[in-house]
């Protein structure tokens, strides 16, 4: 049976929505500041940060079909400038992670484009350079071929850059419409990349795997689906802090080299299943691919030194900070240092 919709909560000016917040207990040491933030980040953001500093409603009136588990009565000695503390930092987080994206992305385009354009220079629109199967596999309910629907999607692309790019003119003009896989893969989004590197043959994607340090190109794969989740959620600038995410990490045994960089994040994730999904996992393995590539990345170091901005924010009622990226995010106790977060010149020393 359908639930009659509620109504829609009605529209309130800056100052109703602080005095409501300053009611149910959160500080407001300046409301002007305050205001600016409102309109910087906006209110329904904001909730998303504010959360953690709501009471948690007694059991009996928790409702887990709606999602009730807190009051509007916040803990004593919140703030609303810890919130922000908490919004400002998942900012730059949030920046961390779109840097190192971008970068492994460029070099899964390229590994992608060399492996197959060894091939046939037309590779990714041939059936028989790829793997049959996953190639003309359905999705339920479609007539056409998975493939076939890529297809449709690099025709779409190569359009748009004939039309935007110089290159993708030139070769429009002098050698025909079909841009080469090296040029189509500039133009395909990180999403459409992924399905490519699923239509390639198996030997092809353990080529292409074993240049980010994998033995075995199944993992690859299946980080790729949260590689390109993550990607969405950061390029969209969604909160990351206290997030579970859409996909698993999981590490399968001879993945990679066995007390190597992820050593310590698969037997952390062995030891607590439930931290799969949280924010840790992901870019654990995103440090991994990188830092495995023959270029190597100094990023993961970068970004441990953007984690040690978290704000430890403490309310008198707790022994512990009320946050933290233990709690919050699925980081493991010291893991700045892990081999996987130091420099080279740090691991030489250890």
């Amino acid at each position: 049976m359908m639930r009659e919709p509620a109504e829609l909560k009605p529209f309130k000016e800056h100052d109703e929505l602080l005095q409501m917040l300053e009611e149910n207990g959160l500080k407001i040491p300046s409301s002007e500041i305050a205001k600016k933030e409102l309109r910087r980040h906006g209110y329904h953001r904001l909730s998303g940060y504010r959360y953690l500093f709501r009471e948690m409603l007694p059991f009996e009136q928790q409702n887990s079909e709606t999602r009730t588990f807190r009051s509007k009565q916040h803990l004593a000695g919140s703030s609303f400038e810890d919130v922000i503390a908490l919004a400002e930092f998942d900012s730059r987080l949030r920046l961390s992670i779109v840097e190192a994206l971008a970068d492994f992305e460029v070099r899964l385009r390229t590994a992608v484009a060399h492996t197959l354009a060894a091939k046939d220079e037309l590779a990714h629109l041939k059936v028989d350079k790829l793997d049959r199967r996953s190639c003309l596999n359905t999705a339920k309910g479609k007539r056409e071929t998975n493939h076939e629907v890529f297809c449709k999607e690099v025709a779409r692309v190569t359009a748009m850059a004939i039309r935007s790019d110089d290159f993708a003119k030139h070769h429009d003009e002098t050698y025909g419409s079909d841009l080469p896989v090296w040029a189509v893969v500039e133009h395909l989004t990180f999403g459409s990349l992924h399905y490519l590197f699923g239509f390639m043959k198996n030997e092809d994607k353990r080529t292409v795997a074993n240049e980010f340090g994998l033995r075995h190109p199944k993992a690859l794969e299946k980080w790729l689906y949260a590689l390109v989740d993550l990607r969405n959620l950061s390029n969209h600038s969604a909160r990351l802090f206290n997030r579970s995410l859409k996909r698993s990490i999981v590490i399968p045994p001879h993945t990679v080299s066995p007390g190597g960089l992820l050593k310590q994040t698969e037997e952390f994730l062995d030891r607590n299943k439930q931290e799969k999904d949280r924010l840790y996992a992901v870019v654990a393995v995103l440090a991994y691919l990188l830092k495995s590539h023959e270029f190597g990345s100094e990023w993961p170091t970068k970004f441990r030194e953007v984690m040690l901005t978290f704000p430890y924010i403490e309310l008198a009622e707790f022994e512990d900070p009320l946050v933290s990226p233990q709690k919050n995010m699925g980081f493991p106790e010291h893991w700045q240092g892990d081999e996987l977060w130091l420099r080279s010149e740090e691991r030489r020393v250890g």
